[in-house]
């Protein structure tokens, strides 16, 4: 007890620097514990269901005239029914579902912004989500029924029972027949709503079959999670190629992966994980061996107290114990304060990283806090309280000074490590992402605003005409995709049915490459049925030179849908779907009546004719009978992850700049004192205020070139991986690095330089006094 009562008498006695040793652990804490949360939430992924590890992902992989795609979460339809019919020793259950979005309104007419996924009747059973009410065995063979989540009760229906209730699908109607338990955010399945299957299929949306449309999401639950992959491999191959038998120049592969494993195949997630495990490793220790740097700097203060400790009994067990019990104290200060944070600032942090504060830091998730505690306990007393529990009783009669300041320019070493990887990852980072936004997209994005017809009651034709006709438009065309989204693909063949290589495809109107502002290389656009238009990569991947006449012949590629193609145009080769791979080729044909989306070009100021657009078309449609999309937007969207890791850095180096600029200021004012009769001398040998300055600097340049160099390496090395998913990456990025070490090392050194002003003007007697 005396050793705690101590404790805070020597807190209460040292206000600020208790005051700084609390913001700082407040500060740095509360991000470790945010960021390590935050992983430890995305390696939770899906073990919400019930015995997730029985629980197969089923994905794909096609070779096409010897290329080999990645393997993709997109199924043909019919693979998980009859795996479940043609494998009955192994597979339980297995459903095929397919996301929706947001598709449904209540009878009123009121929109309902929940994501909606129509699947088989299997889909609970295979997934592992509890039912609340209803047979969702029978319920969803049924053409027009759907069941609800518990969230979507408690919101929509504020508790009531739903069942009975119809909700409106375009001209669609479906009753709610059933109930089940709400799913996490940290869940593959993140519908609200489930529409059964049939509805789905007999509106003719999606094909669901073994010999193309391979959209759909499937899963399988097996009997036996230990079974041999191999062997679990083998047996889905050999239904697969039953169904989907290989051909000389196609043929497809597939895999099932356990649902607990399928967030980690995602590249950019594992390389996020990755980036954020060093970020919050860093910060914290940053954080924690600043705390211990800031206990040290104050040794020379408290050593005569720490005499009179042991002259009263104390030893050096005792003398570390007190250190331990500060550190405690101030730790748990700072939980408290980081939870009052946290809690104002909650909404806040979860719109910027993507995810719940809420649920990263449930009871779940508790150890996560104390885990960082117990660390930070560990850290940030032992190093300090084995030094303290050292001093020997005669510091009781003359003043101390520590000589071997080893351990104080190690810890300083290290946070100049940690600042430097955090702000050179920042800025290099930052650079990409506007490289990304402004890079050369082969269309005018910033122009251009996508249309959705959300309502039945108006013709396309009419719709068309309208916004045709709109004071704040330019132009307008029809497709069925955009760029910034990615399309579907089609196999090319030639004039013997013999499969070339896979393309995208899309359908235009023959004004569609003017509105969107691309370039058109050669030829014209395509005027009527069977005609179309390719991009330079579509000539290169199908053999034919660049400078080939786009009306060289008919019949140069032959389509098993569409029969015989005859390519009127070349267009330049434009972005699709991102940065993130290598130029696709791409066919598209023509298009004779508008069909929604629209694709709208605008007048300059675009935010200004949004405006006027959706006002307009509100009144014309109604508000929930459209939607318009920015393309530019729609484009970022697709870099929402680099943006998000952007935000989080930022957030780290401003915390990471108040902790360091603590210790640095600890440490240097601690040197000046360690240093005061050196400097003295040398002013009273001759030395200039100009060369004091220049002996300090030096001796921190010391600490700081090879501390800043690591870091920034290690930025590189971490950003080398998570650039590598980009196709274009900003230029001269090395040189960038260079600029940002050369920044941070002329910062610390304008802040030792500033500081010494005092003691190298000082006179050297009164230095020499005091001493």
């Amino acid at each position: 007890m005396k050793q705690i009562y101590y404790t805070f008498r020597s807190l209460s006695q040292n206000k600020a620097a208790t005051t700084i040793k609390v913001l700082s652990l407040t500060l740095g804490l509360g991000m470790s514990i945010i960021l390590f949360a935050g992983i430890a939430y995305t390696l939770s992924y899906n073990k919400c269901l019930r015995d997730y590890d029985s629980i197969y992902q089923l994905m794909m992989q096609f070779e096409t005239a010897g290329n080999k795609s990645d393997i993709t979460r997109q199924c043909y339809g019919k693979l998980a029914g009859s795996l479940y019919e043609e494998l009955p020793d192994v597979i339980e259950s297995a459903v095929a579902m397919r996301d929706l979005g947001n598709c449904f309104d209540m009878a009123d007419g009121r929109n309902l912004p929940y994501f909606t996924t129509a699947a088989d009747s299997l889909f609970f059973e295979t997934m592992g989500i509890n039912v609340i009410s209803g047979n969702p065995r029978m319920d969803l063979q049924q053409n027009d029924v759907i069941y609800v989540s518990t969230r979507m009760v408690d919101e929509v229906f504020h508790g009531e029972n739903p069942v009975g209730t119809q909700l409106i699908r375009g001209h669609d109607k479906a009753t709610i027949k059933g109930v089940f338990e709400a799913l996490p955010a940290n869940c593959d399945i993140t519908c609200d709503i489930v529409l059964s299957l049939p509805l789905l299929l007999n509106r003719g949306i999606g094909y669901f079959g073994w010999d193309g449309g391979s959209g759909w999401t499937e899963f399988v639950r097996l009997k036996d999670k230990d079974i041999d992959p191999e062997r679990l491999h083998a047996l889905i191959n050999q239904v697969t190629e039953r169904h989907a038998p290989p051909a000389d120049d196609n043929s497809c592969e597939t895999f099932a992966v356990s649902i607990r494993d399928t967030i980690l195949k995602n590249s950019d997630i594992r390389h996020r994980l990755m980036i954020l495990g060093a970020l919050a490793l860093a910060l914290f220790l940053i954080t924690a061996l600043n705390y211990a740097l800031m206990s040290i700097s104050t040794l020379s203060k408290r050593a005569k107290a720490i005499g009179v400790h042991k002259c009263c009994g104390a030893d050096s067990n005792t003398i570390f114990g007190m250190f331990v019990w500060e550190t405690v104290t101030i730790t748990l200060i700072a939980l408290l304060l980081m939870g009052i944070m946290l809690g104002l600032f909650n909404d806040t942090i979860s719109e910027f990283t993507g995810d719940p504060l809420t649920e990263m830091l449930n009871a779940d998730r508790a150890w996560v806090i104390v885990v960082v505690a117990l660390m930070m306990v560990a850290v940030g007393a032992a190093i300090p309280g084995r030094l303290f529990a050292r001093v020997p009783v005669s510091q009781v009669f003359r003043r101390f000074s520590e000589r071997n300041n080893g351990w104080k320019r190690v810890l300083l070493f290290i946070e100049l490590v940690g600042v430097s990887f955090v702000f050179a990852w920042l800025c290099a980072t930052s650079l990409q992402y506007r490289h990304l936004r402004t890079a050369d997209k082969g269309y005018d994005s910033d122009l251009l605003v996508q249309v959705e017809n959300m309502t039945l009651d108006i013709s396309p034709e009419a719709i068309y005409n309208f916004i045709r006709s709109h004071q704040a438009v330019e132009g307008i065309a029809s497709s069925y995709s955009c760029p910034a989204f990615g399309y579907s693909g089609e196999y090319i063949r030639d004039d013997n049915g013999n499969i070339i290589f896979s393309s995208r495809t899309d359908d235009c109107s023959p004004n569609y490459v003017e509105v969107m502002g691309m370039t058109l290389l050669a030829g014209r656009a395509p005027q009527q049925e069977g005609e179309a238009i390719v991009n330079q990569e579509f000539l290169r991947q199908s053999g034919l030179p660049e400078n080939t006449s786009p009306t060289a012949g008919e019949g140069l590629f032959t389509n098993a849908e569409r029969g015989r193609v005859r390519i009127t145009g070349i267009v330049k080769d434009f972005n699709i779907g991102g940065f993130y791979d290598e130029q696709e080729p791409i066919i598209m044909h023509y298009i004779g009546n508008p069909a929604s989306p629209f694709t709208v070009r605008l007048k300059q100021p675009v935010n200004e004719s949004i405006k006027l657009l959706n006002e307009s078309l509100g009144d014309y449609m109604g508000n929930d009978g459209f939607w318009i999309l920015q393309v530019s937007e729609l484009g970022a969207n697709g870099y929402s992850s680099i943006k998000i890791m952007i935000f989080i850095f930022s957030l780290a180096i401003i915390i990471i700049v108040i902790i360091t600029s603590m210790g640095m200021i600890g440490f240097i004012n601690d040197e000046i004192q360690r240093k005061s009769k050196e400097i003295a001398i040398r002013k009273i040998n001759g030395a200039t205020a100009r060369e004091v300055v220049e002996l300090l600097c030096s001796n921190m340049l010391k600490t700081a070139v090879p501390a800043v160099a690591i870091g920034t390496l290690a930025a590189w090395f971490f950003q080398r991986a998570w650039f590598s998913q980009y196709s274009t990456v900003v230029s001269g990025i090395g040189l960038w690095y260079v600029a940002i070490a050369l920044l941070i090392i002329i910062v610390v050194i304008a802040v030792v330089a500033l500081m010494t002003q005092r003691i190298a003007k000082e006179n050297p007697v009164t230095s020499l006094r005091n001493e």
